[in-house]
């Protein structure tokens, strides 16, 4: 899983990265973010952004999800799957949401968080 991926929402939005830097959801593919999903331990994993050079996809309590510039990943998360959609969590136990808005966010609860998919290159 070490090559460029999109990550997909259920809404059809994928996860990319605004012009001033903050994480944020794209409703087309060809101007999405592409990510490398990087393997670290079982099911954990880092998750960085191919254009932006050492940015790594991080979480912050309250609310949202942001970047970290660094030379080595930062934050893990787990890559929960089921039914080929995975989700996502963080090292403090909140989850990578979307909501239709085109807003991504962070749950504090599993049922409330969003489903998303990886969507390899074409």
């Amino acid at each position: 899983m070490n090559r460029a991926v999109y990550i997909q929402s259920s809404f059809g939005t994928y996860l990319t990265i605004s012009a001033n830097g903050e994480v944020s959801l794209s409703t087309e593919k060809g101007q999405a973010q592409e990510w490398t999903i990087i393997p670290h331990l079982r099911d954990k994993v880092y998750i960085k952004s191919r254009s932006s050079k050492n940015n790594y996809l991080s979480s912050v309590k309250n609310p949202k999800p942001t970047l970290v510039k660094s030379t080595s990943p930062k934050e893990m998360w787990a890559l929960i799957l089921e039914n080929g959609k995975i989700t996502l969590r963080s090292l403090q136990s909140t989850y990578l949401g979307a909501n239709s808005n085109k807003e991504v966010l962070l749950s504090q609860s599993l049922g409330g968080s969003e489903r998303w998919t990886v969507v390899r290159k074409d």
